[in-house]
C-alpha cells in the first residue's frame, strides 16, 4: 500500500473515478468534496490524502479540514474506500493518518476528530463506532420543491429586509455570530473567514439578505448559494439563517427565509435544501416544515478524543 498527498489538479481524475464508484454503490452525492478539490489553492487548511495499491490505484482518499476555537483543534474528516476494497486495510489507514495529522496541527492543545455517516450506511457507523467515535447528534437534510407557488413573505412592522454589503461585514458578522451561539458545536467565525467567503467566487450577493430595524440595526440574516447535485441538478442551498435572540418569535426568520426562496424560483430553481440539527434550540425544524421543507436525509455526527 502507498500512501501519499494528492497533487491537484493532477489526481483529480483518479479521485473523481473513486468517488464516482462511491456514489453508485452508497447512493451518495460527492460534489461538494469535487468542490473542495478544485477550489483547493494550497492556502488554506483542508488537507487531500491518497492511498493506492501496488499497481498505483487510486484505493482510498480522505479530506480533513481543521477548525479552532479557543484551545481546541477539531479535524473535520471524511474518508472514502473504493466499493471492492472496503474493509481491508485502507479505513484504518486513513484513520491513523487523520489521528496524526490532526495531533501533529494540535500541538498542545485539546483535540479531536469529526466525522460522519448517513443514518443508512450501518458499514461506516459501525466502523466509526468500533474505533473510539461516540455518536452525538441527528442532523435532517431536507428539500422543498419551488415549482409551485410560494406564499410572499410577510415583514414585520417596523423592519426591512435587504441585501447585505460589504460595509456592513463587521455587525452582520457579529450578528450571526450571537444569534449561533447557543447552537450545538457552534464555533464563532472570524471576521475575516466571513469576509472571505464573500470573495469566492461562487458567492451570491443577491442571496446574502439582511433585515433590518427602524433604528438602523442588523437583527436577522438568511444567506443562500447555488449548488450542483446529482439528483435535483443545481438546487438552492440555505446557508445560514438566523436573528438576534432578542428580535425571535416576530416572524422575521420566516420571512428572510420566503424572500430567498422566491428570489430562487426567480433564477428559475426548482428545488432548495437546507441542514438542520434534529434538536436545534431555536424551533428552526418547525419553522422549515412549516414553510414546506421535508426531510429526505438523516445523518448522524460522530466525534472522537484525541
Amino acid at each position: 500500500m502507498i500512501t501519499r498527498l494528492a497533487s491537484l489538479p493532477d489526481d483529480f481524475a483518479a479521485i473523481d473515478e473513486l468517488l464516482r464508484l462511491c456514489e453508485a454503490a452508497d447512493a451518495l452525492d460527492m460534489n461538494v468534496h469535487r468542490q473542495a478539490l478544485q477550489a483547493a489553492d494550497g492556502h488554506n487548511k483542508a488537507l487531500f490524502q491518497l492511498w493506492l495499491d501496488d499497481d498505483n490505484h487510486v484505493q482510498g482518499f480522505a479530506r480533513l479540514n481543521f477548525t479552532v476555537a479557543e484551545d481546541e483543534v477539531e479535524g473535520r474528516y471524511w474518508f472514502y474506500v473504493r466499493p471492492m476494497a472496503r474493509g481491508q486495510e485502507f479505513e484504518m489507514a486513513a484513520l491513523h493518518w487523520a489521528e496524526q495529522e490532526t495531533r501533529q496541527y494540535s500541538g498542545a492543545r485539546v483535540s479531536r476528530l469529526f466525522s460522519s455517516a448517513r443514518s443508512d450506511h450501518e458499514f461506516r457507523f459501525n466502523f466509526l463506532e468500533s474505533n473510539g467515535f461516540v455518536r452525538e447528534r441527528y442532523f435532517f437534510t431536507m428539500k422543498q420543491p419551488l415549482d409551485t407557488a410560494l406564499p410572499a413573505p410577510k415583514i414585520p412592522a417596523g423592519y426591512t429586509l435587504r441585501r447585505a454589503t460589504l460595509a456592513e461585514s463587521e455587525e452582520n458578522n457579529a450578528l450571526q455570530n450571537l444569534a449561533f451561539r447557543e447552537h450545538w458545536n457552534s464555533q464563532p467565525e472570524s471576521l475575516e473567514e466571513f469576509r472571505a467567503y464573500r470573495e469566492e467566487p461562487g458567492y451570491r450577493a443577491d442571496l446574502d439578505l439582511v433585515a433590518q430595524a427602524a433604528d438602523g440595526s442588523l437583527v436577522g440574516f438568511c444567506v443562500a448559494t447555488l449548488m450542483p447535485t446529482k439528483e435535483d441538478g443545481t438546487i438552492g442551498l440555505i446557508e445560514t439563517l438566523g436573528t438576534h435572540p432578542e428580535r425571535r418569535g416576530l416572524g422575521l426568520g420566516r420571512a428572510l427565509l420566503l424572500q430567498n426562496l422566491h428570489n430562487l424560483q426567480q433564477m428559475e430553481i426548482t428545488q432548495a435544501y437546507i441542514s438542520v440539527d434534529a434538536a436545534n434550540p431555536t424551533g428552526a425544524l418547525h419553522l422549515y416544515e412549516s414553510a414546506g421543507f421535508k426531510t429526505f436525509e438523516t445523518w448522524l455526527s460522530y466525534f472522537k478524543k484525541l
